[in-house]
């Protein structure tokens, strides 16, 4: 897996083909980018940035690649395409019982046998052998290069594409997987496959036919990543959004074999809980990458086993493409304190967090009598009237709710540990006071970007941030009117009241390292928000069908939904998820 001095070291993979798509997976009529697909597994998967190499950005990928000839994969694909139901153990068996045994054909022969023993790896050596003995195997001297180099086999998948249109959204799932080999060669040079991992995944992506952002431009017309700019449809953003989705995931499944991971020893212990390790730039380690500390241990049947015994961040990157002892810094987290030695192992994920909190909120300040406006407004068909119904008997000032948060690292983009962008969503229930049993359903809704950062002291860390954005109000109200004379008789009516307004929040918290992918998390924010710039209202007589509807300028509107909120939950790093979020970040990850 590891060098002998516990190194990383470069892998040779060969790729049954860029991906195996299942015959019918991609309905008849839909359009699928298979190159955008291609392009995305180079990056997240291979480890190659399709950004052009600069200075400051440069393409690290951890593996060398090669593709099977063809000819070793036509059974493979016969087979796999005359699958009614696909899963990742079907597929691995037919991959084994026809590729695997096609190449364990060739590099079990006795002529491939005595080149291993002999150890003739030059060009010179295997085209002198494929120009002889090799003609009796049907391989060509490019045939035996790529075979006599592989260490490992894999195959991306894909088993069906499905879009899902209703009104103006769209939907693109895609659902696929990959399979993992390990060509394993014993001391004898007999030559083994062994499967190393068959998982599944899937990935979603959304967009809104016509959908416009604040400056009225279209949101989805333009498709974004790498430097590259695509002209696209809604429904192939859609469409794109979902490919970025899976192959990240398939990235990091990927990353997350033992084989693969990233590994090295501490060179050097500096202060505290931060060591020198060996990796830096040129295996394409990036800040606030995360490692488990391991150390080997005996079992009680006398085996050395490897055991995580704690966790650690890369808080400093080393450039040693040509200084080798240009170290990079770790950061100790979780565990006792280590000696040089100490051998660090890669603990793959997303770059991405996810917070889950309850939320309670106090010193919202929503108008009773802004509503009550509205609602007398509605209910005499358009007019005021000289006297109001206090159907609202008491300001909104609480609520309670929940609230996610999806943080993407920003530290090897801006070379600044443990900096993050934030899209913050949040929903709560105000506590309302009404004179009728019909009781009203008044929900709030804000959706805020900003940044934060945090700093660790040990397992704690105390964190602060600030961010613009949104609130908005929702009231529902349905209403029946009796007959004056008939009481079985009446007309219901249903009133729809919405606020916009903008905002600005500041948030400080604190979070403990529960494990290395879980935190308990504490925070307060204290949010300003504006009078409303907008108010939409909307009745309706349910019986009639009439509706009047209007847009209020809200200059006359007092109500906020500012306040200071407080919230408990958890945070979570991710290592899979089904949509994307910030990914077009990723490309420009330097540091």
């Amino acid at each position: 897996m590891y060098g002998e001095d516990g190194k990383y070291v470069r892998k040779s993979i060969t790729a049954v083909d860029s991906v195996w798509v299942k015959p019918g997976a991609i309905a008849e009529g839909y359009k699928f980018n298979y190159k955008m697909l291609d392009e995305m597994l180079d990056f997240y998967v291979k480890g190659i940035n399709p950004i052009k190499e600069t200075k400051d950005i440069k393409s690290n990928s951890r593996f060398d690649f090669n593709i099977l000839p063809q000819k070793l994969t036509t059974k493979f694909r016969r087979k796999a395409n005359a699958l009614k139901r696909v899963t990742p153990k079907r597929i691995s068996k037919i991959l084994e019982n026809t590729v695997g045994k096609e190449i364990l054909n060739i590099l079990n022969s006795n002529e491939i046998k005595k080149i291993r023993i002999e150890n003739l790896k030059s060009e010179t050596d295997l085209e002198t052998f494929a120009a002889t003995k090799g003609k009796s195997l049907g391989a060509t001297f490019e045939e035996m290069k790529i075979l006599m180099n592989s260490a490992y086999i894999y195959l991306p998948y894909i088993t069906s594409v499905n879009k899902v249109v209703k009104g103006k959204n769209i939907l693109y799932k895609i659902d696929g997987g990959i399979i993992w080999y390990h060509v394993e060669i014993s001391k004898t040079g007999e030559v083994s496959i062994k499967e190393l991992v068959a998982d599944e995944t899937f990935a979603i992506g959304t967009s809104e036919i016509g959908a416009k952002d604040i400056f009225g431009n279209y949101k989805y017309r333009k498709f974004n990543f790498a430097g590259n700019s695509y002209n696209v449809s809604e429904a192939q953003y859609a469409q794109y959004s979902a490919i970025l989705a899976l192959a990240k995931n398939l990235g990091v499944k990927t990353k997350k074999i033992d084989d693969f991971k990233l590994a090295a020893q501490i060179v050097e212990v500096k202060s505290g809980k931060e060591y020198s390790i060996s990796l830096g730039h040129k295996e394409g380690l990036f800040l606030d990458d995360a490692f488990d500390i391991i150390e080997k241990q005996e079992n009680e049947n006398g085996k050395i086993i490897t055991k995580k015994v704690g966790f650690a961040r890369i808080i400093k990157t080393g450039d040693n493409k040509k200084d080798p002892t240009n170290y990079s810094t770790i950061k100790q987290y979780i565990g006792a304190p280590q000696t040089e030695g100490t051998l660090i192992t890669e603990h793959p994920l997303l770059g991405l967090d996810l917070k889950l909190k309850a939320v309670s909120a106090a010193n919202l300040n929503i108008k009773k009598e802004d509503i009550n406006f509205i609602l007398d407004w509605a209910k005499n068909g358009g007019y005021s009237s000289s006297y109001q119904d206090e159907i609202i008997t008491e300001d909104a000032n609480k609520a309670s709710g929940i609230e996610g948060i999806f943080s993407y690292d920003l530290a090897p983009i801006i070379n600044s540990p443990q900096t993050f962008l934030d899209l913050d969503l949040m929903a709560m229930l105000p506590e309302l006071t009404t004179t009728t049993d019909d009781t009203p359903t008044i929900y709030t809704y804000s959706a805020y970007l900003g940044l934060s950062k945090k700093m660790w002291f040990g397992r704690f860390n105390l964190n602060g941030g600030m961010g613009l954005g949104v609130d908005m109000l929702s009231f529902n109200y349905n209403y029946k009117s009796y007959y004056k004379y008939n009481y079985d008789y009446y007309d219901e009516y249903t009133y729809d009241i919405s606020f916009l307004s903008y905002g600005v929040k500041l948030d400080i918290g604190t979070e403990y390292l529960l494990s290395p992918d879980l935190m308990l998390d504490l925070g307060i924010t204290y949010k300003i928000s504006l009078k409303p710039s907008k108010v939409t209202t909307k009745y309706t007589n349910n019986r009639s069908g009439d509706e009047f509807n209007k847009d209020y300028t809200a200059s006359g509107f007092n109500s906020t939904l500012g306040g200071m909120s407080i919230g408990l939950g958890f945070t979570y790093s991710l290592g899979e998820l089904p949509f994307d979020v910030f990914g077009v970040l990723d490309p420009l990850k330097r540091y």
